[in-house]
């Protein structure tokens, strides 16, 4: 449900407050099994946003 990813992203989010490296894996070690991609999708926004740093994919150009 979304309570339950909510909660799980708070717990990524408090344990790098903590400086916990165990906690932060453990907490997104289940997020990312949330649904099929929401819990990629959540731990991938929060990375984004807790770091500022988001740059969209460079384009792939063909070879000749």
């Amino acid at each position: 449900s979304a309570l339950r990813g909510y909660s799980l992203i708070d717990e990524v989010g408090l344990a790098a407050m903590d400086g916990s490296v165990s906690r932060v894996l453990t907490a997104g070690r289940t997020l990312v099994t949330l649904g099929h991609s929401s819990g990629w999708d959540l731990l991938t926004g929060f990375i984004a946003g807790a770091t500022g740093k988001f740059e969209a994919p460079k384009p792939v150009r063909k070879r000749k």
